[in-house]
């Protein structure tokens, strides 16, 4: 089994751990670093996507990631995914779908988890408890998920929404537009020059000029630096200064510099 993930503030590792611990020789893959590289998936394997929902979908390293995937001739491959929005997961399962099927690729069974808000930019980080009850939830929908996959039973969840075509426009609209985002990005006083900004960000969005950290315009919106700043100093606009900032409480600082090690 490949678990291949994507995460801003460690949501979707999370995720991917607890999968890990339910199947022998399963294997995760952050697609930061494969992204470059065609991706030849095995025979008879079985292959997971997690990842988080940004604007109603997928996020572009996501989406760029799939174009590169080499798919086996005889495509006796099981696929599954597990999409976590914030709180609304929009069309981002439909989206995937697509992608996929660009790809001569069949979506086998899909999953959406809700976890706990890390888009400060948009509004203040959720309670304690209810960050603690998601979590909850979360493990125990993981052990659902794994009983399905490991049957391979084919079961796709869907969101219900009548109007997922609205939100699929607004999704190519604004997914394109997101990487010009980081004008309003700005460091205050306690900017220590530590560069971990630098060293976490998924598509090397950012530099140190003077000591202090410059956006470049490709921008994926994962608000990892932001959150992931020790000292809070990265501020988006004037709204951002009293929200509090995110992490997944069970994933370690170190575990995102990893993720950058080719």
């Amino acid at each position: 089994m490949k678990l291949f993930y994507f995460t801003g503030t460690g949501n979707s590792l999370y995720i991917a751990k607890k999968i890990k611990e339910k199947f022998e020789n399963a294997e995760i893959v952050s697609i930061i670093k494969v992204t470059s590289e065609d991706i030849i998936l095995d025979d008879n394997d079985v292959v997971g996507f997690i990842f988080p929902v940004y604007a109603f979908g997928m996020p572009n390293i996501v989406r760029k990631f799939i174009k590169k995937i080499l798919y086996p001739k005889n495509k006796n491959i099981y696929t599954f995914a597990i999409i976590n929005p914030g709180e609304y997961g929009g069309n981002a399962m439909k989206i995937l779908v697509s992608s996929l099927k660009k790809r001569e690729i069949l979506l086998d069974s899909g999953f959406v988890i809700d976890m706990p808000n890390n888009y400060i930019i948009l509004e203040d980080l959720y309670s304690e408890d209810r960050e603690n009850k998601q979590l909850s939830e979360c493990d125990k929908k993981i052990e659902e998920i794994a009983k399905i996959v490991s049957k391979k039973e084919k079961r796709i969840e869907k969101s219900h929404n009548p109007f997922g075509f609205i939100f699929t426009a607004i999704y190519y609209i604004v997914i394109g537009a997101l990487k010009f985002m980081d004008r309003w990005f700005w460091v205050d006083d306690n900017c220590n020059s530590c560069a971990i900004c630098v060293k976490i960000c998924p598509v090397k969005n950012i530099v140190l000029e003077n000591g202090k950290p410059k956006w470049l315009k490709k921008c994926e919106q994962c608000v990892a630096c932001i959150n992931l700043c020790p000292k809070k100093a990265i501020q988006f606009g004037k709204i951002t200064q009293k929200r509090g900032r995110y992490i997944n409480k069970y994933i370690k600082l170190k575990e995102f510099l990893d993720e950058q090690k080719k």
